[in-house]
């Protein structure tokens, strides 16, 4: 869901990147990922139909926006639709618009996605959702460059370059009859494939930065870094909801922050409370947040919880010792 230049920091579009989404403001610091940029980078300037392939929240949406904007057809409209959120009833209104009285509540013209896309790019995100039958649809309204509103009998120009995505396995789609292979074929020769986050771990430290900066904007906090344990939690978490996961739990992070810096109860809420639930089972003090959480709480025990005198054997400041127990949600024994 691309928004105009004036949105906030929160809007999709900008979760990671600066400014006008270009191939160069999209922060990565993977090879892999620079590949895959560098690729779709060369493909936007030829006048071809693309298929950005990758799992959700990877980004597809923003490599979709920066081809346009490398293309000749930068100065026209990107339209942008999230083809999941369409009720396959309404796909063809959405798509192609409606005549005033083409059904009963159709009471004005109402111009559809292709029509707002002319002379520049229409993005369908997730185009796996639609029926074979709006697929076949689609395909005709790009070869011909022409479409007709529901209950219209006279067709209507839609000159637009056509860039799909899908998480979904193309080709296993196409065996089970929910990809029409003529719109993949149309489409087959020019594939990008964005890696997911697991597999380009290297964006992790400078994406966390960044959402960092941004977070501290929008909640009003200070928060410097994430520490080396949060740090390490974060590079050992497989991320099956890749960057967007990342950036959501980087923002309920700092918005939860007291403290300088992120620590692994702040990004895993989840991991405190699995730690509590297993302690005295086999697998305490295996992740690393269970392990300092562990070992915090010897030593306030160790010294009758003088804040003053764990925080010195901890070698940490009190402020950063009280911030990790309320982080931990540890407790003073009562007596």
């Amino acid at each position: 869901m691309r928004e105009n230049a004036s949105s906030t920091v929160e809007s999709p579009s900008v979760l990671y990147r600066d400014g006008k989404i270009t191939f160069e403001g999209i922060w990565t610091a993977s090879a892999r990922m620079r590949k895959c940029l560098d690729a779709a980078g060369k493909m936007a300037a030829l006048p071809m139909d693309l298929l950005i392939l990758g799992e959700t929240g990877t980004g597809k949406n923003l490599i979709a926006a920066a081809i346009h904007n490398a293309s000749p057809r930068a100065e026209g409209p990107f339209v942008e639709v999230n083809t999941g959120a369409i009720p396959q009833t309404l796909a063809e209104d959405a798509l192609f618009g409606h005549e005033p009285e083409a059904f009963t509540e159709a009471r004005t013209k109402r111009r559809g996605c292709f029509e707002q896309a002319h002379g520049g790019t229409l993005f369908l995100d997730e185009i796996g959702n639609m029926t074979a039958d709006v697929q076949a649809k689609i395909l005709t309204a790009v070869e011909r460059k022409r479409i007709r509103r529901l209950g219209g009998e006279n067709e209507v120009q839609c000159d637009v370059r056509l860039v799909c995505a899908t998480k979904c396995d193309v080709r296993k789609a196409i065996a089970a009859g929910a990809f029409r292979d003529d719109l993949y074929y149309r489409i087959a020769g020019h594939e990008i494939r964005v890696p997911p986050l697991r597999e380009r771990r290297e964006d992790i430290p400078l994406l966390a930065e960044r959402f960092i900066a941004l977070d501290n904007v929008n909640y009003g906090r200070s928060v410097e870094r994430a520490s080396e344990a949060c740090m390490a939690a974060m590079l050992d978490h497989p991320w099956p909801g890749n960057v967007r996961e990342l950036r959501r739990r980087i923002g309920s992070a700092v918005a939860l922050c007291e403290g300088a810096e992120l620590l692994p109860a702040h990004v895993f809420p989840e991991t405190a409370s699995e730690s509590d639930a297993a302690a005295g089972g086999e697998k305490q003090g295996l992740s690393l947040a269970a392990a300092e959480r562990n070992h915090m709480e010897k030593v306030l025990a160790l010294t009758g919880w003088n804040i003053s005198e764990a925080a010195r054997l901890l070698d940490i400041t009190r402020q950063t010792l009280r911030t990790k127990i309320s982080a931990y949600g540890l407790r003073r024994p009562t007596t």
